[in-house]
């Protein structure tokens, strides 16, 4: 019943303010495009992005808690009981395609995808370049700490098979969302067509939550595993693109 009221209620809401709506949406995109387009604006890109990644850096605070105090239990039982309900047997060819979107093979060709866009699009070519390499190459060296360092205060000792199989954080949900999001980034940046800032971002969203409902389907990982994966992947993409924001400033001032 609350669904199909929201439902109504934004119909209506819509028919009614159409006009007003469309334009509200056409000069928020030319907002957003003149914001990642105008060197002069830059400073408020990095202090969204300083918010934003501020934000993951407390959920990992918070999470890594919570792990160490083996609290995750509820949550993980829970999760895994609402996604048997909602997806049966007819869902498992779709699972396995959302579940490839984030293999590796899927990565490493959207990491080439991103190169070739800057290599193409770029402006700063040498610092975004530099800080893809960082991105990627630094991330698989920072996850595997993080496991490492999770599996040496793990408040539950596992078999060695347990630990293979059942990680935290998810290296594929972090390296998944690190990639997804510069990739977005970047095209976003370099990009000159109104729609892409509003649609790049989300399509990246419904896919990273694809892949997550799709490894909690095929009972790959826990769901706590790949919760922490995307709220460290968030910490370390927030990272990264504040300290490339920063070397663009440096660059403008020094310009």
């Amino acid at each position: 019943m609350i669904v199909a009221v929201c439902l109504f209620a934004a119909i209506y809401i819509y028919k009614k303010f159409k006009v007003t709506i469309k334009k509200i949406a056409v000069n928020c995109l030319k907002w957003i495009v003149n914001v990642f387009h105008t060197r002069k604006r830059a400073s408020l890109v990095f202090i969204f992005t300083a918010l934003v990644t501020l934000g993951f850096i407390l959920l990992m605070i918070g999470m890594t808690q919570d792990f160490i105090a083996n609290e995750f239990g509820d949550f993980n039982k829970l999760t895994s009981l609402l996604i048997t309900a909602l997806f049966n047997k007819d869902w498992n060819v779709p699972m396995r395609v959302f579940f490839i979107l984030g293999s590796r093979q899927v990565l490493v060709a959207l990491i080439f995808f991103t190169l070739v866009w800057i290599l193409w699009k770029g402006r700063d070519k040498k610092i975004e370049l530099l800080s893809l390499v960082v991105v990627a190459g630094g991330g698989e060296l920072y996850e595997e700490s993080l496991r490492r360092m999770f599996h040496h205060f793990s408040p539950i000792r596992k078999s060695l098979i347990e630990q293979l199989s059942y990680t935290f954080p998810s290296e594929q949900s972090l390296m998944a969302f690190v990639i997804y999001g510069f990739a977005v980034l970047m095209l976003v940046r370099h990009s000159k067509r109104l729609w892409v800032p509003t649609l790049a971002p989300i399509v990246a969203i419904l896919i990273l939550l694809l892949i997550a409902i799709s490894r909690l389907y095929l009972s790959i990982q826990y769901p706590s595993d790949i919760a922490a994966g995307y709220v460290f992947g968030g910490v370390w993409l927030g990272l990264n693109v504040l300290l490339l924001e920063t070397f663009r400033l440096m660059k403008g001032i020094n310009l």
